[in-house]
């Protein structure tokens, strides 16, 4: 359990600097590895609003469940992943996206 629970401390500072870092946003469903005792769960999950603390960006995090599953929800700030790798394909009247030349490289 404290080898466990290392780990998901550890996972839960990469997971919200990885958030900030890729501007993810949406519904996010985490999944860490199981807990039996719900005071580490807590513990993790109070982890895990501590790092977000530092994000500007708008977002809601629930409790982990008995499954290690957190659910949260965080606003996306900038342009999304689609728009920022592809443009609007002009073989087909702009109905689709190409992925960006520079990036196939």
């Amino acid at each position: 359990e404290e080898t466990v629970l290392a780990n998901n401390l550890e996972a839960a500072d990469e997971l919200a600097r990885q958030l900030r870092l890729r501007d993810i946003g949406g519904i996010i469903v985490v999944d860490f590895v199981d807990m039996e005792l719900a005071a580490n769960r807590a513990q993790v999950t109070k982890r895990f609003r501590d790092a977000l603390a530092r994000d500007k960006t708008r977002t809601q995090v629930l409790d982990i469940s008995g499954l290690g599953l957190m659910e949260m929800t965080r606003k996306r700030s900038g342009e999304g992943l689609l728009e920022s790798l592809s443009d609007i394909c002009g073989d087909c009247s702009g109905r689709g996206y190409r992925l960006l030349a520079d990036l196939m490289d």
